[in-house]
């Protein structure tokens, strides 16, 4: 049975789309999406897209965009290091006005999964608390293993959840950029503004 995973974005196109692959003569493109927060801080957000995608030939550099998909997930090989990208792959794609992406909901993510990896709780200076998850989303071809992030209370309490626990979140996707190795690295994940406990799945327990 599939999980939920499905959810919207609404931006500006940073980078040209290029090719990615190709699967029995489909190509898929990738490319950033710029979305911004009520901080005015963007999310730069990584999006493939099909060549058949409805609204694909809308994908020109600086256009605003609508864009509905889900969250998906890849293991890239990169100077014999693996790392795991975050996607959001496109099911449509609808050209916005600069101004209906102003007063629109920006980044809006709904997705059902479970815990498949004890949660990891973090102390930052000025007394914040996070907790990192990793949630198996089931697809109808794979998984998706999704990175996610909350904060404060909601970070103590998921910290205490087993693995095998399912969970029913909203949140949205979330871009932050650090230095390591002299490199600037961008890790992408989603961020959990609600949540509801739907139990333990028997299976992995």
């Amino acid at each position: 049975m599939n999980d939920l995973n499905n959810g919207y974005i609404c931006g500006r196109v940073k980078d040209p789309f290029a090719p990615m692959y190709e699967i029995n003569g489909e190509t898929f493109y990738c490319g950033v999406i710029s979305v911004l927060r009520k901080s005015r801080v963007s999310d730069e957000v990584f999006l493939i897209a099909s060549e058949r995608t409805d609204g694909f030939n809308s994908l020109f550099i600086d256009d605003f965009l609508y864009i509905s998909g889900d969250v998906r997930t890849r293991n890239i090989k990169d100077e014999d290091k693996r790392h795991l990208q975050v996607y959001i792959f496109a099911d449509y794609i609808t050209p916005l006005s600069e101004e209906l992406i102003k007063n629109d909901d920006k980044n809006s993510f709904e997705l059902t999964g479970t815990i498949c990896k004890s949660p990891n709780l973090r102390y930052l200076p000025e007394k914040r608390v996070i907790a990192d998850i990793i949630i198996a989303v089931n697809r109808t071809i794979g998984t998706a293993f999704i990175p996610c992030i909350t904060f404060g209370r909601d970070a103590k309490y998921i910290s205490t959840l087993k693995v095998g626990t399912r969970l029913s979140f909203k949140g949205r996707m979330q871009s932050r950029s650090f230095v390591k190795d002299n490199e600037i690295k961008t890790v992408r994940e989603m961020a959990v503004t609600q949540y509801k406990i739907l139990g333990e799945d028997n299976e992995k327990n």
